[in-house]
């Protein structure tokens, strides 16, 4: 018989050696570097730099001259910055504030800390405003940041009339403010507004922005603009006469358009009528392919396709799916919807993945998973989609697919690191968040646990996990916090749950008024909405809506039927 082992290990023991390293980096015992910024000195241990920046480890361990220098002079970095992250490298926090995120997140581009980057990403995305987006979107285009250019671009056109008018708006290039009106989601009301911004961006500074007028007047939807409007446009703003060609295109415009005068009225085509979709889900023991939509606007549900000229529910049937399904995985880009795995009323699970497109009104198988699932989440992230975990009819799984939405590809990427179904999930910082579930070994054990997966490395981290376990939950990011809502662990659940990425900690917000498991779930202007599930007695027809900002829960109208297992997408129709 060997002699006795114990291996030791000590939680606590990495965080006391950082903290005596920056105590000693405070005090100057032992710094072997100083980095330079104009007349600011700060002196560091190279082995610290290095292993928390690969911009230090390559210019430490390389042949480059620095790694000879005691003193390194440092460019294009803010002190404060530059302090900062220093001080993140010895103790893992950083504080971000409005004024000085920024400079923090041009700093940690450079050391190439995507930890902190993300952060400041998260931050920047959480406090988009008229005043600012167009900043960061410029920010997040400087520095390669695609998730949160496109967020920031879609709050511009969001919020397009507020936008226009501050002072970041008069500062766009030709070619920015190309980018921003060139597309269909532009929130207007007219075309006129279009039309007038377009005009006073080039008042603003004539002698440059006259010649850039008419590429940018293309992107206007002009059939809609009056007669009458062209032609006072033409009479009282000189810098349209500046250009020739200008002038003869609204001519022919004029010529063109006889319109009644109500036409001045006419709602542009640009702004998208925003629904919910309700998509399957079970009733009575049968999985369903039909679609219903909510719409605030008519404040009903109607299986009918919004009228685009009124936004109000009109008479043309929405597609249904080519297959039912209940317990399926559901993403949205807010434009087009996927649907991937999900139950048959065979009870089989799916393999197929199926998108609908609101333009043409009809569902498109575009892949076929090397698995079928059901109880499985899906996602869209950087162009590609995922599908993961379920159970394929016989286990647990813990696989994750990766789909092209052209080509139809899958593939495996890395798997979950635990095997399980009915969880929740979201997508935050450019990462895909797994929350709760149930499944482990063919038992019914539910999970409080977290786990994150980063694409880019192509693997997992535990996060902080739940304060109770949850199987059949929905989960929805707003604001840059992660919700986890209802659910099942053994007795259905009411209570809502808040993660704070920053704090890293979960904390209980307000209770939904009813237990429900099994719902369809979806974020729409800030706001979360729960439609269907089961509440342990009866499949539910009601809805409701969670408001971040006073905490609070209101009723919704109810859904013409009572489903659960259906899911819920929001769209800009």
């Amino acid at each position: 018989m060997g002699e006795p082992v114990i291996w030791h290990r000590d939680g606590c023991h990495h965080s006391t050696v950082l903290e005596m390293l920056e105590r000693f980096r405070k005090e100057g015992h032992l710094c072997d570097v100083t980095l330079k910024i104009d007349k600011h000195c700060l002196q560091a241990h190279r082995l610290v730099l290095a292993a928390s920046s690969p911009y230090f480890q390559a210019m430490f361990m390389g042949s480059m001259q620095e790694s000879r220098l005691d003193t390194i002079i440092m460019k294009d970095v803010d002190p404060t910055a530059l302090e900062a992250m220093v001080s993140y490298a010895y103790t893992a926090s950083i504080k971000l504030e409005s004024n000085n995120v920024e400079s923090i997140l041009a700093c940690a581009s450079l050391l190439q800390v995507t930890s902190v980057s993300s952060a400041c990403c998260q931050f920047l995305a959480s406090h988009l405003g008229p005043s600012n987006c167009l900043g960061v979107w410029r920010l997040a285009d400087l520095y390669s940041f695609h998730d949160l250019g496109q967020q920031a671009l879609k709050y511009a056109r969001d919020h397009f009339r507020q936008v226009s008018v501050e002072a970041e708006f008069r500062s766009l290039t030709g070619a920015e403010l190309e980018t921003l009106i060139a597309c269909e989601e532009l929130a207007v009301d007219c075309e006129e507004q279009v039309f007038q911004v377009i005009v006073e961006w080039a008042k603003f500074d004539p002698s440059q922005r006259a010649s850039q007028l008419w590429p940018l007047l293309k992107h206007v939807a002009v059939h809609l603009l009056s007669p009458e409007y062209l032609l006072d446009q033409i009479e009282t703003e000189p810098i349209l006469l500046q250009e020739g060609t200008i002038m003869s295109h609204l001519i022919q415009l004029l010529q063109v358009n006889n319109k009644a005068e109500s036409s001045v009225q006419i709602r542009g085509h640009r702004k998208k009528v925003k629904v919910l979709l309700a998509v399957g889900g079970e009733q009575e023991g049968c999985s369903l392919n039909s679609c219903h939509i909510f719409s605030d606007d008519s404040d009903c549900w109607s299986a009918s396709v919004p009228c685009q000229s009124s936004g109000q529910l009109g008479d043309m049937p929405i597609a249904a799916m080519k297959l039912g399904r209940s317990a399926f995985g559901i993403a949205c880009d807010g434009n087009q919807v996927y649907v991937a795995g999900g139950l048959s009323t065979s009870s089989s699970s799916i393999s197929t993945v199926e998108r609908y497109s609101p333009t043409a009104n009809a569902w498109q198988e575009v892949a076929t998973m090397r698995e079928g699932r059901h109880g499985c989440q899906a996602c869209l992230l950087n162009n590609a989609g995922y599908v993961f975990g379920g159970h394929n009819g016989s286990s647990y799984s813990k696989t994750m697919e990766r789909f092209c939405p052209v080509s139809g590809v899958c593939d495996y990427v890395a798997e979950l690191p635990q095997a399980k179904a009915f969880m929740g999930s979201v997508v935050l910082g450019g990462c895909i968040y797994v929350i709760g579930g149930t499944g482990s070994n063919g038992q019914n054990i539910y999970h409080n646990s977290v786990h994150c997966y980063d694409p880019v490395g192509n693997r997992w981290n535990t996060v902080m996990p739940l304060q109770e376990c949850r199987a059949y939950v929905g989960a929805a990011v707003v604001n840059g916090c992660i919700y986890a809502i209802g659910g099942f662990n053994g007795k259905w659940l009411k209570t809502v749950e808040k993660y704070d990425p920053a704090a890293n900690r979960w904390v209980q917000v307000a209770p939904m008024k009813h237990e429900r498991s099994s719902f369809g779930l979806c974020v729409a202007d800030g706001q979360i909405y729960v439609a269907g599930g089961f509440d342990g007695r009866r499949s539910l027809s009601t809805a409701v809506k969670y408001d971040p900002a006073t905490d609070s829960w209101t009723s919704v109208t109810s859904m013409p039927g009572s489903w659960y297992g259906m899911r819920l997408a929001f769209l800009n129709w």
